[in-house]
């Protein structure tokens, strides 16, 4: 494939470009996009977002990236650069499980410690896989997940879990999107996981139990809920809205509070 590439590259290693400092460099897709080849420039205009999905040409240091999405878990293990500032990261990986590459592999091309977001998408993650996750990104303050397994989890054992206590003391996660609610355990975990927040949004899978998960979440005896002030829930159907203010008004959940559909959803301040 690169010698069909290669006159047109070349043309870019003249003179005229070395003396204005502009470098370029390749990148390979996946194999499924075999035919394709990724030519950008590394200097002096800066990337702010890489796509890590196929092999780097040459190895270098890529100061001005600051959101990497990984389309390939074997794109970590595989990359041979560095991403020293990074500082957010989106999976979108169609079925690998990112748990493999938290430990060994990520720490290889960035620093953990600054990560202050998380997407994964697509991807499979189980809970104890993201449990995994927010003990390697510290300071992580924004995550949103597609789907989030407790597939075999007993929510009271996991409470009691050494590792579960030690994230859900330290973790400062504040805005949580969850776009499958699939159930009121799932949020029910998310709470006991994450106890610095203070906007949550759910989007999918949650009408046939909709009053309970108002009820879960807004609860005045959930300590798990105390710096909680703002819910996102997408509407539905026209009733989504009605079915909220209801359970909040006849449960007397919350005292002094504003409820307002914005671009099909539904927000709640307090």
């Amino acid at each position: 494939m690169m010698s069909n590439y290669e006159n047109l590259i070349k043309n870019f290693t003249s003179s005229f470009w070395i003396q204005r400092q502009w470098f370029f460099s390749t990148q390979y897709p996946r194999k499924e996009y075999a035919e394709d080849l990724m030519f950008f420039s590394v200097k002096p205009y800066k990337r702010t977002t890489f796509t890590l999905g196929g092999l780097i040409e040459e190895k270098s240091n890529f100061d001005s990236v600051h959101h990497i999405v990984i389309d390939s878990v074997n794109a970590i293990m595989n990359c041979r650069n560095y991403f020293p500032n990074t500082t957010k990261l989106t999976f979108q990986c169609h079925g690998d499980s990112i748990c493999n590459s938290l430990d060994n592999s990520l720490p290889r091309i960035i620093f953990p410690e600054k990560l202050t977001e998380i997407v994964v998408r697509y991807a499979p993650i189980s809970f104890m896989e993201l449990v995994k996750l927010l003990s390697v990104a510290v300071n992580l303050h924004r995550l949103s997940l597609d789907h989030l397994s407790i597939d075999g989890i007993n929510p009271v054992a996991i409470q009691q879990n050494v590792v579960f206590q030690s994230v859900s003391k330290k973790n400062v996660v504040k805005d949580l999107i969850l776009i499958y609610g699939r159930s009121l355990k799932n949020v029910e975990l998310l709470f006991a996981l994450c106890l610095r927040l203070q906007h949550f949004a759910v989007h999918n899978d949650f009408t046939s139990f909709l009053a309970r998960l108002i009820r879960l979440i807004l609860s005045k005896t959930n300590n798990n809920n105390r710096h909680l002030s703002s819910l996102c829930i997408s509407k539905k159907t026209d009733k989504t809205e009605e079915t909220m203010k209801l359970v909040i008004k006849n449960d007397r959940l919350l005292d002094d509070y504003i409820v307002e559909c914005v671009d099909n959803k539904i927000y709640v301040w307090w």
